[in-house]
């Protein structure tokens, strides 16, 4: 998905904060989905971002980045600065996610590699020479890869998630023929 970085700085906001004490901040709300407005309109989305809330909602999708801070996650846990690369919160449809989107992240990984970028100016060289990107989030942390081929982005990837996305049994059934 199409992102636009902002500076948790420029929204007064230090990256700490709940989704839900986000999408309570009716001033932050209506400054962030302004600002992912006029991104629709740059990026040729629709021709006036008056009307991206309307016809646009869900794209760009907004990421405010912030330097490694400590936090507590949303099931109560500590998380070190020391465990993140940056601090990340990103909106999808004028609501914080509750963890980080993985569409967000490839985009987010994108922009730490491009010059000038809000992401590239808030990690280190040491980071990006790594090619692992430690995103810290509301619900943790999330790592992800990055394979340059040439100077150029060649592949993105996750290394894992931040929580378990799925925990099951499977039943079979014995008495079912064979395939060949």
């Amino acid at each position: 998905n199409p992102c636009v970085f902002i500076s948790g700085d420029y929204l007064l906001k230090n990256g700490t904060e709940s989704p839900d004490a986000l999408d309570a901040d009716s001033q932050f709300s209506e400054r962030i989905e302004t600002i992912r407005s006029v991104a629709a309109e740059m990026s040729g989305l629709i021709p006036d971002w008056r009307q991206a809330t309307a016809h646009s909602p869900a794209v760009p999708k907004s990421v405010f980045i912030m330097p490694p801070t400590d936090y507590t996650n949303l099931v109560g846990s500590k998380i070190a600065a020391k465990e993140m690369d940056i601090l990340a919160r990103i909106m999808s449809m004028q609501t914080c996610h509750r963890a980080f989107a993985l569409t967000g992240a490839v985009a987010t990984v994108a922009a730490a590699f491009t010059k000038g970028s809000v992401v590239y100016e808030t990690l280190s060289d040491e980071v990006r020479e790594s090619r692992i990107i430690r995103i810290g989030h509301p619900s943790g942390t999330m790592e992800m890869q990055v394979q340059i081929d040439n100077g150029e982005i060649g592949a993105v990837g996750t290394i894992r998630t931040a929580r378990r996305l799925m925990k099951g049994h499977v039943y079979v059934h014995k008495g079912l023929p064979e395939v060949a």
